[in-house]
């Protein structure tokens, strides 16, 4: 009887280690990715030569030699010393009643037409200038909110696009309220374009015309689980699942059923979607597995050559606003 007691109580401890050990490496992935205020070392060139970071993370730094890329900078400098945004505040529509606050530059002239533009992850407006700058040139009111867990907004996790996507209805609620005849554009880079894509399998009002993705992914889990195996050469299990139960505890949305590819699944609006073929961050071979999935009876894909991730507009300009402007312009007038 002593014995069996012996192995009893071994093999309790040995399970209680193991359930430690899962949940303190749980914890340690939901601080690193999904914690909204833990520094994103891994988003940055290493210090040490043998430090982490995810390849091709930071591609929009690379671009900083580009003559073509710096004067369209400048030109991102002069257009936000010169215009001033309204913050706009709206309330989450799930438990949390987060306030979510955007940038609003309103058209320069009257206007119906608005783009409703969703940044990337750990990022902010700043990164979205560009979108915002040019489409504003083109007489659209422009919207670019900060998302939950980012900037202005509150939060403390990140939603990866997937929460996100109840707050893209919330703010075309917002348009809605200030211009019932608006025709409104929806797009985003990166978790932005995650988010476009999983906001298209929503009911979408009338007045959401179309929708521009830029590199969004697959699905939550795809992406950890690519980023996973990048960073750190892990397999899924046990480390994807340890993580899953930490997000689905502490942020309280399952990686795995946060998919774009089931919601598109379900889409109905217009949609354009993005990528750059040298995308090492989000890969490129996404592209073909989103488009295959959207049921929207008008969809485009456009391929990048040479770009890296989130700087398809960086190294094909030419390109890539005559594509996005002109299926834009084919919705909204």
């Amino acid at each position: 009887m002593d014995r069996i007691w012996t192995v009893l109580i071994a093999a309790a401890a040995g399970a209680a280690l193991l359930w430690l050990l899962y949940e303190l490496t749980g914890n340690f992935f939901y601080r690193m990715a999904i914690d909204a205020h833990s520094e994103k070392w891994f988003l940055k060139p290493p210090k040490k030569k043998k430090g982490k970071s995810i390849d091709g993370a930071d591609s929009y730094s690379a671009m900083k030699n580009n003559d073509r890329e710096a004067y369209e900078r400048d030109l991102d400098t002069a257009f936000f010393d010169s215009h001033t945004p309204q913050i706009p505040a709206v309330v989450s529509s799930d438990h949390r009643q987060l306030c979510l606050k955007g940038y609003y530059y309103p058209a320069a002239n009257p206007s119906d037409k608005w783009l409703l533009f969703f940044h990337g992850y750990a990022s902010s407006v700043v990164w979205s200038r560009r979108w915002i700058r040019t489409l504003h040139e083109h007489g659209y009111h422009v919207l670019a909110p900060d998302m939950r867990g980012h900037g202005m907004s509150e939060g403390d996790y990140i939603g990866m696009g997937w929460d996100e996507r109840l707050d893209v209805l919330v703010w075309v609620d917002w348009i809605i309220k200030q211009n019932p005849k608006a025709q409104i554009l929806v797009s985003g880079v990166s978790m932005g374009g995650a988010t476009v894509l999983c906001a298209a399998g929503e009911v979408l009002p009338e007045q959401v015309k179309c929708l521009i993705a830029d590199c969004g992914y697959t699905s939550v889990r795809d992406i950890l689980s690519y980023q996973l195996h990048a960073l750190f050469h892990l397999p899924d299990f046990p480390f994807l699942y340890a993580a899953r139960t930490a997000i689905r505890r502490r942020a309280g949305y399952d990686i795995f059923h946060a998919s774009a590819l089931e919601q598109l699944k379900k889409a109905t609006k217009p949609i354009l979607m993005i990528h750059g073929e040298e995308d090492k961050f989000v890969p490129f071979s996404m592209l073909a597995q989103v488009y295959a999935a959207a049921a929207s009876a008008e969809k485009e894909m456009l391929a990048i050559p040479g770009a890296g991730h989130g700087t398809a507009c960086c190294t094909e300009p030419d390109l890539y606003w005559a594509r996005y402007l002109a299926f834009a312009e084919r919705y909204i007038n």
